[in-house]
């Protein structure tokens, strides 16, 4: 085994291996894994957000990964589709696409912003404090794109 960025232990299999020798050790390690992981919340009822829970969000590895709070949410005018930010900086390799339900499991305070409207985003310094929302503005998808493109070496 090796390890990985994620933390997580990469195996090599051999050629001509069979699963029997191999998945008792897998098995060992994902039980072990999914021991430490937290209960997910249960989803809202009614889910307060215009798409649904398995609808793919915009977010990053700072959040799915490295547990960071969801900081600015932005709902796309474009296609009424949802972004989740750390506020951090985000590479390429950092971005991910995933259900919103996901998000909404390792941040359920997303929710205070369910009402935003699309073409406006929200900020807030930390969990617990209030969200700021805002009117987007092309220079505000312009300066996310620059920034994007500075943390890529672009």
């Amino acid at each position: 085994m090796t390890g990985n960025p994620a933390g997580w232990p990469s195996f090599v299999v051999e050629s001509g291996s069979t699963p029997a020798r191999w998945l008792p050790a897998l098995q060992t390690l994902c039980q072990n894994k999914m021991s430490i992981a937290r209960t997910l919340p249960e989803l809202p009822d009614p889910w307060p957000f215009d798409q649904e829970p398995d609808v793919v969000a915009v977010t990053c590895t700072h959040i799915t990964r490295d547990g960071l709070p969801v900081l600015l949410v932005t709902h796309y005018d474009d296609d009424d589709s949802w972004g989740f930010q750390s506020g951090q900086p985000v590479t390429i390799a950092e971005a991910q696409l995933v259900a919103m339900k996901t998000v909404f499991g390792l941040d359920p305070t997303i929710v205070e912003v369910a009402d935003l409207e699309p073409g406006w985003s929200a900020v807030r310094e930390s969990v617990g404090s209030q969200w700021v929302r805002y009117k987007d503005t092309p220079e505000d998808e312009e300066t996310q794109a620059q920034q994007a493109g500075s943390s890529n070496g672009g």
